[in-house]
């Protein structure tokens, strides 16, 4: 991609943009910002004014007006009472449910529900849609084909028939669409007029039809698009994609993955890039024993290598606390110390020690499990940093009845020792057992966001436990690393 990106560039990149943008919550600078995250995954290179002039293009905002807010909550709670579901639209970005219920509750119209029906609907603001949700939400169709999608969308096969006798070009969406929704006559009229069963996606976040399809559960149409020569191994669309199979196992559907591997699906299909699974990983991160019995009886890689914002199998399993399942995974050859990914990562047994699970700390100690892995590089914790950060004193004993370094470093980005990490937590016990231990009470903190356990204590305004750490020799000149420590 050229240093300026294109005005197709900045179309073709949109769903990821606001994916991390408005999904996820993202600054659009910093560490793990927008602009950090398009440019390192994507070579998506573009100065923070580009960004904020296609931010008010498209109407990516976080926080919307309280007019806007007024007129979504009178117009769904009115559709409720009329017996109707709604899904919001606003400005080209779907409302999470959660938002929504939020805001319509905040705006005191749930309290004012009899009276809703006899009120005039105010005037629609611009950008704003308030309709009967299917289930595929998608805002990736091109306006000019909106008529046609909103058709495929509701099974007209006959709109759909007319308006293939007038034109050459059906947009690929209205396919995808179809597949997914489930619409069977529509996706064989659309089949029989020449639409390419293989289509890719339209967008990043995008999926073909088989993809789609797979996403649902839906095995007749599965079995009508590999009959017509759909590929079962198409790659994930960026981000957040799954292959059919990586879909099938994701959903817990057994029969639908015995079907997609008995039409040559690849068990070992790598995830997608951002944050995709392989489809042992999926099955394993949902806790379904029986499905990854299925996979690795299939030849499935137990140590297949996760997506940078993924997990190993192994680590997935233990984030649900199903011992069974950590065993038979062990038991298939799964690396207990597996590396975790750069962000957020945690070997299984810091996953362990985070959710403050002794019995599975100790099921992977007996394993084989590094105590002293280190963190991941950035939120990264050791094993005895996760259970300190948890206030877990007893965890925090049989790890350092196991041999547990008390002073391991911080990871680089707001990394914490055990003992900053008890201080920041604010249990004066725990703070004791590792200063008796012999934790540094003066170990530096980590470079970006970091903090002395002095410093923790006193962001917390726990005075009590400023004392204690005063007594066992904190330096009070100590700075932070850096401004926002």
């Amino acid at each position: 991609m050229s240093a300026y990106p294109t005005e197709d560039d900045w179309n073709s990149h949109r769903d990821a943009i606001r994916f991390l943008y408005l999904t996820e919550n993202r600054k659009l600078q910093g560490p793990g910002g927008v602009m950090q995250e398009m440019s390192t995954k994507y070579g998506f290179n573009a100065t923070k004014a580009q960004y904020e002039r296609y931010f008010k293009k498209w109407g990516f905002h976080k926080n919307q007006t309280k007019k806007i807010w007024e007129f979504v909550a009178f117009k769904v709670t009115k559709r409720k009472r009329d017996n109707k579901e709604s899904k919001v639209r606003i400005r080209g970005g779907d409302v999470p449910v959660e938002k929504l219920r939020k805001e319509i509750s905040r705006h005191g119209y749930e309290a004012a529900f009899p009276h809703v029906s006899q009120a005039p609907t105010p005037k629609t603001p611009e950008g704003i849609s308030v309709y009967t949700p299917s289930s595929l939400h998608s805002n990736t169709f091109p306006d000019e084909d909106t008529a046609l999608q909103a058709e495929a969308e509701e099974g007209n096969g006959e709109f759909v028939r007319v308006r293939l006798d007038t034109r050459t070009n059906v947009p690929r969406t209205v396919f995808q669409t179809a597949a997914q929704e489930g619409n069977i006559e529509l996706v064989r009229l659309l089949l029989d007029a020449g639409i390419d069963v293989n289509e890719p996606p339209a967008r990043v976040l995008g999926k073909t039809a088989l993809q789609g399809a797979a996403v649902e559960g839906n095995i007749e149409m599965v079995q009508i698009l590999l009959a017509a020569g759909a590929d079962v191994n198409a790659p994930p669309a960026e981000m957040v994609g799954r292959t059919a199979l990586q879909a099938a196992a994701q959903a817990g559907n057994i029969e639908l993955v015995q079907v997609l591997l008995d039409a040559g699906a690849d068990v070992n299909a790598p995830p997608a890039p951002g944050y995709g699974r392989t489809a042992l990983q999926a099955a394993a991160e949902e806790g379904n024993i029986e499905l990854v019995q299925v996979l690795l009886d299939a030849g499935a890689d137990v140590n297949g290598l996760p997506a940078p914002g993924g997990k190993t199998v192994l680590q997935a399993a233990v984030e649900t606390g199903n011992i069974e399942l950590v065993q038979v995974l062990l038991d298939a050859g799964a690396d207990v110390n597996a590396l975790p990914m750069d962000i957020f990562g945690r070997t299984a047994l810091q996953a362990a020690a985070e959710e403050g699970n002794m019995e599975l700390v100790q099921f992977l100690l007996d394993a084989g499990a590094n105590i002293n892995a280190p963190p991941a590089d950035r939120y990264g914790r050791t094993a005895l940093q996760a259970a300190a950060e948890k206030g877990v004193t007893e965890l925090v004993q049989v790890l350092l009845n196991a041999g547990a370094n008390v002073n391991a470093p911080p990871a680089n980005e707001k990394g914490r020792t055990a003992l900053q990490a008890a201080a920041e937590y604010g249990n004066i016990e725990l703070v004791q057992v590792l200063l008796d231990a012999g934790a540094d009470v003066n170990a530096p903190p980590g470079e970006i966001l970091g903090r002395t356990a002095l410093q923790a204590a006193a962001k917390k305004g726990n005075t009590e436990l400023v004392q204690v750490l005063l007594a066992a020799g904190a330096d009070v000149s100590t700075l932070a690393e850096n401004t926002a420590g």
